[in-house]
């Protein structure tokens, strides 16, 4: 996607070269006959990953969007990809440095994969696509909005078979509530103004059977969500003490400050600040000695 004539082939036998090696992936990039015969692209990608190097994640993202021409991708793509790069700029502001915030990703994931597959779980997360058959006593259904849900393509042709497609999803999702119905969207999203979803008010006209016996709800709320943890063991750490990360390995802690955040030298990855609440809760990190 550089425009630089590199399949995916040789971009991975750059890398293991370059692990292999200790040889800068740029320089061996550069070395490349296809790259050489696009000297003038060549120079502008390279400089832009020296920059991305001293950029904050969220200036990073910018540059991979602008300077790298990835925002033509995300405009050819699906229509949410654009939303998925708000919400990373979003998260990246709470970040200094791309490999804290990659790291921190990272912990997103382990949490969230230990927390979707909790037998003690009450909640089930589901798709509408996914959701057809299923009942459920309360059933709340997500960024009900103009530009989402119907989408921002079914908008530009409100008779067509992809609306109506839409509608359909919408109405499967919201019939499985039994007791308690809620439609849930923010009032701003990156800084515009939300319209609530043109289907709720189409699917309370309707009088939907299953519906009838379920308390209704439209609520606005505002972005941000606040995710409750429950309490993590009681450990001590100290500098020196040796972990195991399930993604860096083993590590040597440097500092741990009273804020909970632990510093920690991997063998392999480097030097990483962590959360030691969030890693002790997602059973990311393991204590091997003190």
């Amino acid at each position: 996607k550089l425009q630089l004539f590199i399949n995916r082939a040789a971009a991975q036998q750059i890398v293991e070269e370059a692990a292999g090696s200790g040889a800068s992936i740029l320089d061996l990039l550069g070395a490349l006959p296809q790259v050489q015969a696009k000297d003038k692209r060549w120079q502008s990608v390279r400089q832009a990953f020296q920059a991305i190097r001293r950029q904050t994640p969220e200036k990073a993202i910018d540059t991979i969007l602008d300077r790298l021409d990835y925002q033509k991708q995300v405009d050819n793509s699906s229509e949410f990809s654009q939303q998925k790069v708000d919400i990373l700029k979003q998260l990246g502001r709470s970040y200094k440095t791309i490999p804290d915030f990659l790291t921190r990703i990272e912990e997103w994931k382990l949490y969230d994969e230990k927390a979707f597959n909790d037998p003690r779980s009450n909640i089930t997360l589901s798709t509408l696509h996914s959701a057809k058959g299923l009942e459920f006593d309360k059933v709340i259904m997500l960024d009900v909005a103009d530009g989402i849900l119907p989408s921002k393509s079914s908008l530009r042709d409100l008779g067509s078979a992809l609306y109506e497609e839409e509608a359909r999803l919408f109405y499967v999702g919201a019939t499985r509530a039994k007791h308690k119905l809620i439609f849930l969207t923010a009032q701003n999203s990156f800084g515009k103004k939300v319209t609530p979803s043109r289907f709720v008010t189409r699917f309370l006209r309707t009088k939907a059977p299953a519906a009838k016996k379920a308390d209704i709800a439209f609520t606005i709320s505002s972005p941000e969500i606040t995710r409750h943890h429950s309490k993590a063991p009681d450990v001590t750490i100290t500098p020196g003490t040796i972990i195991r990360h399930k993604m860096f390995g083993v590590g040597t802690v440097i500092t741990a400050d009273q804020h909970g955040v632990i510093s920690i030298r991997f063998e392999r990855g480097g030097v990483r600040k962590l959360l030691l609440q969030i890693c002790l809760e997602s059973s990311i990190i393991e204590i091997l000695t003190t």
